[in-house]
């Protein structure tokens, strides 16, 4: 009996990036399948319910600057709605809760914390400006030799500014200072359009939209485009691959294609089996580049009530496990609070019990927004460092040392094997957006050899 011939190309994947990838392929007549671990697509966007509304438990926000997502769910017909921030944000800093308007945590900066930032913003925006996310190998080697952390200590005098850098890198990347190198910081910054942009709710930011019913809606239908081309449950186990092909093993069988696109995170394409093993470069990434750490967590009461004092629920503190949050209230719904036990308290916190997460949340919001908050209608989380196939969220990091010398290898094929994923993206590395680009630029790769 003839063999059955190979496909043009497999996907590893059905997060946005293989869903992007798997898109590209269809509409270039290429023969494809999409193998999925999960139960659902969607990848690190994930569904959830509360309170009878449903909303996204992984990835949720979007903005105009981010083009691929932004005609995706206009294409599809997706109603977006800003991030509420009418009023007042409470920013608790140094022992002190200030109101800050809208979402502006200037007035929470002491004086002295205030002039360092105005010495440092030019020499910060210079880094960044030096850096190119596709090639961060030829950057500066300095940059990498160091954490943010250590270029903290060496540059901020302010004790308040520091403990605003620190937050801001939790809040980004679900890592400590420490943890992550200087120049994957700067190249980050670089890829979404820079600090100010990357931390803003405001028009353009990067939590500015939120999508009636979900984002991860838009998975599913993308999905449904791709039916025909998706197995679900079947996680790659061992992928024997020379130039001219791969065999992909999985619970439900092994499947040929002259590619592969691995459209996972770093850490999870760590978890398969290759034979031969990959370069010594590559294998550098899956092995020495961490998830970040997170819980995410929705509290819903029956309104708004923050509202009534003029505040919009922005918190961010110092001092708390819990911070930030946000309102995340949908038009003519519940009132709605999303928000994160990041980076080395989402590691401590996972630990405990939802009853003690709860009992800190609720803590936290009392404090801050009044006896209300103490009685919600529902809560519900979702500890992405408990996923099996995520390990962690939002994206991969890379500790000093990595990217200078391994850079040139996030998005080099390998043979026959090409890489996707939020990771690898040059624009908006780390966001859904991102993950679309990757997705596209893996397929176009193979389309490129195959024509």
């Amino acid at each position: 009996m003839e063999a059955a011939k190979p496909l043009d190309a497999i996907i590893i994947g059905a997060g946005f990036s293989g869903l992007s990838a798997g898109l590209k392929l269809k509409e270039a007549g290429q023969s494809f399948l999409i193998l999925e671990a999960r139960d659902r697509v969607g990848g690190r966007v994930k569904p959830g319910q509360i309170a009878g509304q449903v909303i996204d438990l992984g990835g949720m926000w979007t903005c105009d600057n981010q083009p691929r997502l932004m005609s995706l769910i206009n294409q599809h017909g997706l109603k977006a709605y800003p991030t509420y921030l009418e009023g007042h944000a409470l920013v608790e800093l140094m022992g002190k809760t200030t109101k800050c308007p809208r979402e502006d945590f200037a007035p929470a900066l002491p004086l002295f914390a205030k002039l360092d930032y105005a010495r440092l913003e030019g020499r910060l925006k210079r880094l960044i400006d030096s850096v190119d996310p596709a090639s961060p190998q030829y950057s500066d080697p300095a940059l990498d030799a160091m954490s943010f952390g250590e270029w903290i200590r060496r540059n901020v005098k302010a004790q308040g500014l520091a403990l605003m850098l620190t937050l801001i890198t939790r809040s980004v990347f679900c890592a400590e200072p420490d943890q992550i190198s200087l120049l994957n910081w700067l190249t980050y910054l670089k890829a979404g359009g820079g600090l100010d942009r990357m931390i803003a709710a405001e028009p353009g930011g990067a939590q500015h939209l939120l999508i009636e019913g979900g984002l991860h809606q838009l998975a599913d239908q993308i999905a449904a485009k791709l039916v025909d081309h998706i197995c679900l449950e079947a996680p790659a186990q061992r992928v024997t691959w020379n130039s001219d092909g791969v065999t992909v093993a999985t619970p439900i069988g092994e499947f040929k294609a002259k590619k592969l696109i691995i459209a996972l995170a770093p850490p999870m394409a760590n978890q398969i089996h290759f034979d031969p093993p990959l370069p010594h470069a590559r294998d550098a990434i899956h092995q020495r580049m961490p998830m970040g750490a997170v819980i995410k967590v929705w509290i819903a009461y029956d309104r708004p009530f923050w509202r009534d004092a003029g505040l919009n629920a922005f918190l961010a503190s110092d001092a708390a496990a819990f911070s930030p949050c946000f309102d995340c209230s949908p038009p003519d719904g519940p009132g709605l609070i999303a928000g994160f036990f990041d980076a080395s308290e989402a590691s401590i916190w996972s630990a405990k019990t939802t009853a003690e997460r709860r009992e800190e949340v609720l803590g936290l919001l009392t404090k801050h927004l009044g006896q209300q908050a103490a009685h919600p209608i529902d809560y519900v989380e979702n500890d992405w460092t408990t996923e099996s196939w995520s390990r962690g969220c939002y994206g991969a990091y890379a500790p000093p040392g990595l990217m200078s010398r391994f850079g040139n290898a996030v998005r080099a094929p390998v043979g026959s094997i090409h890489w996707a994923g939020t990771e690898t993206a040059t624009e908006w590395t780390g966001y859904v957006d991102g993950a679309l680009q990757a997705g596209e630029r893996a397929a176009l790769e193979i389309i490129a050899q195959s024509s």
